[in-house]
């Protein structure tokens, strides 16, 4: 009897010592970080518009990320629009300037598998204008100077571990745009899904 006692009790001890809980925030804390260049394919108006910027962000426990990014249209993008007739011009077609960014939230799946994916949020602003055009006569009432608007970019990545300090992702997002008030451009002008590719360096 006294033998099945203590093997029960080593039983009992062996299952517990083997039995990890599970918990939303984990007592193991990590704190890691990245920078780099990202650069992206998008329809913008009737045209495609190469966007390209630069992107960095803390990481938490290798699966949360606290982040922030910017961007800016590198390429020329025309849009038809109207001036008035005090400027000197009444029907033309400019190019526009346009740049946006904000906070970004990832989450990272299987971090250290060589493949696996992120699926991330963007929530911030942006601005858009006429290049090289001086509406200084078109009065105040004028939706030609530079308007800022609301933007919100979810996007999903497949990522490649290249090194312990690097990161390739290749992926997509779809960017919702708000509130865009210059005369010839709509919201759904900037509104539309990009392809993505996006270099990592840090600690990850």
């Amino acid at each position: 009897m006294r033998a099945i006692a203590v093997l029960a009790v080593v039983l009992v001890i062996g299952v517990t010592a083997g039995w990890a809980e599970e918990t939303l925030f984990p007592r193991e804390f990590t704190s890691g970080y990245f920078g780099g260049p990202h650069l992206s394919v998008s329809e913008i108006g009737d045209e495609v518009g190469l966007i390209g910027g630069v992107k960095g962000g803390w990481i938490i426990n290798h699966r949360a990320v606290l982040g922030a990014g910017v961007q800016m249209l590198i390429n020329d993008v025309a849009f038809r629009t109207s001036v008035p007739e005090s400027a000197g011009i009444t029907d033309t077609t400019l190019s526009v300037m346009l740049v946006y960014g904000g906070a970004e939230f990832t989450y990272v799946n299987s971090p250290h598998r060589l493949f696996h994916y992120n699926a991330s949020l963007l929530i911030g602003a942006g601005a858009i204008g006429y290049k090289d055009f001086d509406c200084s006569l078109c009065g105040e009432d004028s939706n030609l100077n530079t308007d800022i608007f609301f933007v919100m970019e979810p996007g999903l990545d497949v990522v490649v571990n290249v090194s312990s300090m690097v990161r390739v992702a290749l992926g997509f997002t779809y960017r919702y745009v708000y509130d865009v008030e210059l005369e010839g451009v709509e919201n759904k002008d900037l509104t539309g899904a990009s392809g993505r590719l996006t270099v990592k360096i840090g600690r990850f």
